[in-house]
């Protein structure tokens, strides 16, 4: 006799830059509940490993489960099992990642254990998206440039034109997907992971319980990240992981530091929001038309943002935030730091990782997945 699978499928794709973090953060430490049914969170942080996972599988060469990081083939003995009403993934990651390959791999592993899929995606108004991804990668050391060439260098590849990528995911999932707007107004209680719960989980997030927290991944401010720039820029030979482990460290205590009352606020300043309002008008109407029907949400958001602009650019050089004196030593403080980090015998990405993992789920690291 063939058991017919229990467990609902729920896979969260981002989009980067929508409150990600904070969702992950409350589903690993079990801060949210579903009172009378069962929810499983196969991850000590996030999913976005799984695209190399699905990668993987699709060219034959599956990669193993690591602590925290259970591949497919574990994740179907989950769904296999039945011990939960619901399995999540959480991997924004997947906002690039084409959505025929993530289907197939999907068919070929997953739904065959699970009782239904969901695809869930938030999507942020392009000018919002802009600013935060360019802080979020001057904090992680991916990017040097101003505001106006980091623009520059997505527009091409369309990176935040979504109307067309979004296209895609709903023709491969239909009625699957479905597409959320990153929007406080929208958003259920003004909030990303309380509107998750009560998209992914229906008439059963009536009782649902929800445990408040403080928002995760919150963005540094101007001088926050003119002093990243100045650690970054001290560090002889640090690779892509290293730096970004390093960013995620530095805010981690950036934010347990009460912030003073002189820091600035990234800003979008006037010529770059016309830019934005010209560049991104078209994919806005294709937004509010496909997924804004009632209230349109992306064209007005790129109109504000013109109005609100502030009038030049803001420095993110740290010469023109710190005196020469402070930065003598900032840089000092530097090139100490880059030393350390030439301690082969530590994988210094791993170890900054860990900590992560153990700050959030409370000083120590958490039970291996089962």
């Amino acid at each position: 006799m063939t058991t017919q699978p229990r467990t609902k499928l729920v896979l969260h794709i981002g989009h980067h830059k929508t409150g990600s973090t904070s969702l992950q953060d409350a589903l690993a430490t079990g801060r949210i509940q579903l009172v009378g049914r069962k929810l499983c969170y196969p991850s000590h942080l996030a999913h976005n490993y799984l695209p190399r996972q699905f990668s993987a599988h699709l060219d034959g060469a599956p990669i193993k489960s690591r602590p925290g990081m259970p591949d497919l083939a574990d994740l179907a003995q989950m769904l296999r099992q039945g011990e939960h009403d619901y399995m999540v993934l959480s991997a924004e990651d997947f906002e690039y990642f084409p959505p025929a390959k993530a289907y197939q791999a999907l068919k070929e592993t997953l739904l065959p254990n699970a009782a239904g899929l969901s695809v869930i995606c938030y999507v942020r108004p392009h000018a919002g998206r802009t600013l935060s991804s360019f802080c979020e990668q001057l904090k992680l050391g991916h990017f040097d440039g101003t505001l106006e060439d980091f623009h520059r260098q997505n527009l091409k590849p369309a990176r935040f034109s979504y109307a067309k990528r979004l296209g895609q995911w709903q023709r491969q999932f239909g009625k699957d997907l479905t597409v959320r707007i990153m929007d406080r107004t929208t958003l259920h209680r003004g909030s990303v992971v309380a509107d998750f719960v009560q998209t992914a989980f229906g008439s059963d997030a009536a009782q649902a319980r929800l445990q408040d927290s403080e928002t995760a991944n919150s963005s540094l401010c101007v001088e926050e990240l003119a002093m990243m720039k100045v650690l970054f820029g001290q560090l002889s030979d640090a690779n892509r992981a290293l730096t970004h482990a390093m960013g995620w460290d530095m805010a981690r205590h950036l934010a347990e530091e009460a912030p003073v009352s002189t820091r600035t606020k990234p800003a979008i300043h006037r010529s770059l929001a016309e830019r934005l309002w010209r560049d991104h008008r078209q994919d806005a109407k294709e937004m509010d038309t496909r997924y804004c029907r009632d209230n349109a949400i992306f064209l007005p958001a790129l109109e504000k943002t013109v109005e609100q602009a502030v009038p030049e650019a803001q420095s993110f050089r740290p010469e023109d935030h710190f005196p020469a004196e402070t930065l003598r030593m900032l840089r000092a403080m530097a090139r100490m730091i880059d030393g350390l980090m030439k301690n082969g015998q530590t994988r210094w990405p791993l170890f900054l990782h860990q900590q992560r993992v153990q700050a959030l789920h409370g000083g120590t690291m958490p039970a291996p997945l089962s």
